[in-house]
């Protein structure tokens, strides 16, 4: 009992770990970006997208990394489902959500299309094999490009912010973010195995739920 209370306590400390190292690593990142006079838009659709799903990205890896496939997978679904319902609603239920044209003609279509297509990879085999993994790489490299890409012809695309602190203290924040986003992602894999197996549920059902809410922090908070 005592050592499941320890393993609860190390769950919500990993949390805590991978959310503040993501805050720090965004924050070292978008610096670098502002010094390199990369405008802010581009700093938003790129550094700040994929920063802020460090902690999903991390403790899928890592659980893949040590073999754990189920909770790699389903922390990744459960993300995604409390993405779309848990966050949308809440963002919605303060305040009504007007979509622009692009979200509804080309954002929203893509993101049918790509679930679709990941479906359909595990239908074949019920398996994602690396041929797969390297489909699935080059569409979100192509996505980005292209959000890049159009995104430089809108209003305010070359809007540069200003460094908010020198180059020196931006690597090591990005050194220190990424540090913690690690460690996070280890403790995180490592107690919600624990208590998987502790309480008789499945590395499925705890990827679903718990990892999958505590690793979507980030983007509530930004949301």
């Amino acid at each position: 009992m005592i050592e499941l209370v320890i393993q609860i306590v190390l769950l919500i400390v990993g949390f805590a770990i991978l959310i503040k190292g993501s805050d720090i690593f965004v924050s070292g990142s978008s610096n670098i970006a502002t010094i390199l006079k990369i405008p802010t838009l581009i700093v938003g659709l790129t550094i700040v997208a994929f920063g802020t799903s460090a902690p999903e990205a991390a403790v899928s890896i890592s659980s893949s990394i040590q073999g754990s496939n189920a909770l790699a997978v389903s922390n990744v679904i459960g993300s995604n489902i409390f993405n779309i319902l848990g966050i949308i609603g809440v963002c919605a239920l303060l305040k009504e959500l007007k979509l622009g044209e692009n979200v509804l003609n080309k954002d929203m279509p893509f993101l049918l299309i790509v679930s679709l297509l990941v479906v359909g990879f595990i239908l074949l085999s019920w398996d994602l094999t690396r041929i797969e993994g390297i489909v699935l790489l080059i569409l979100i490299i192509g996505y980005t490009a292209h959000l890049v890409y159009t995104s430089k012809k809108s209003k305010g695309a070359d809007f540069v912010e200003k460094p908010k602190f020198g180059i020196g203290r931006s690597i090591v924040y990005v050194v220190v973010g990424l540090a913690a986003i690690i460690l996070g992602a280890q403790l995180v894999v490592n107690s919600s195995s624990y208590i998987a197996m502790a309480c008789g549920m499945s590395e499925t059902l705890v990827g679903l739920t718990i990892v999958a809410i505590g690793t979507s922090l980030p983007e509530l908070v930004t949301s």
